[in-house]
């Protein structure tokens, strides 16, 4: 789901049709959605993910409360195992939505001085919310930067661990970005998607095992957690 409202970028990263629908073709329809309403505006990508775009122009923002993402989030907890959410740095209405909803936050920061200022105020205000430090997890991004601050003392100065991490590795993203294609799928065997691995393969908890697997196939007990958003 891609909650940046006013200026997503989901569509231009995934190579997606400027054309197609979004969540901007809910408005006026929002409270009377149902999980099969919100599942006709999301996007098949050639991965097999379905994505709910951001609004085609910024104006269509001020039409999305925080209600209607609320409302939708839960239709799709309904009907799928992990739902990821991209939102914007801001704690207006619509973001606090989707943090409140969320079962785990993902904040990304690099190993600087003035990303460290403001997570530590981030994390400021998630205490006052009432988030529970398991939910809000930090992830220090191009962690292997050079002249950036050791993990170990951002650390000891938030009093938070950083249980992930993502090395640097700008001509690859950047390859992926501009042609539109995950550089999970294009460059997997890479150094920063082997991170992107490990850190879903912690979120998503271990990986059932054979009999739980075969008990599923036939309708049985195993029940997917709602993953990260």
């Amino acid at each position: 789901m891609d909650a940046s409202l006013p200026f997503g970028d989901i569509a231009v990263i995934l190579n997606m049709s400027p054309k197609a629908r979004t969540i901007a073709d809910l408005i006026g329809s929002f409270e009377q959605a149902d999980a099969d309403v919100v599942d006709s505006v999301l996007v098949t990508h050639s991965t097999g993910i379905r994505v709910l775009l951001a609004p085609p122009t910024p104006e269509s923002t001020e039409l999305i409360t925080g209600a209607h993402m609320k409302h939708v989030l839960e239709l799709l907890r309904e009907r799928y195992a992990y739902v990821i959410v991209d939102t914007w740095p801001s704690f207006q209405e619509q973001v606090l939505s989707v943090l409140d909803t969320a079962d785990t936050i993902l904040t990304l920061m690099t190993l600087e001085i003035t990303a460290m200022k403001n997570v530590r105020v981030f994390l400021e205000i998630a205490d006052k919310l009432g988030y529970d430090q398991q939910k809000l997890q930090l992830v220090a991004n191009r962690n292997d930067s050079s002249g950036g601050i050791k993990t170990s003392d951002i650390e000891a100065s938030l009093g938070r661990k950083i249980p992930h991490a993502i090395v640097s590795d700008g001509r690859t993203l950047v390859l992926a970005v501009n042609r539109g294609v995950p550089f999970v799928i294009s460059h997997k065997d890479t150094p920063v998607s082997k991170d992107i691995f490990t850190m879903a393969a912690k979120l998503s908890g271990p990986a059932p095992d054979a009999a739980s697997q075969k008990a599923a196939a036939k309708g049985g007990g195993l029940r997917l957690p709602f993953g990260a958003r």
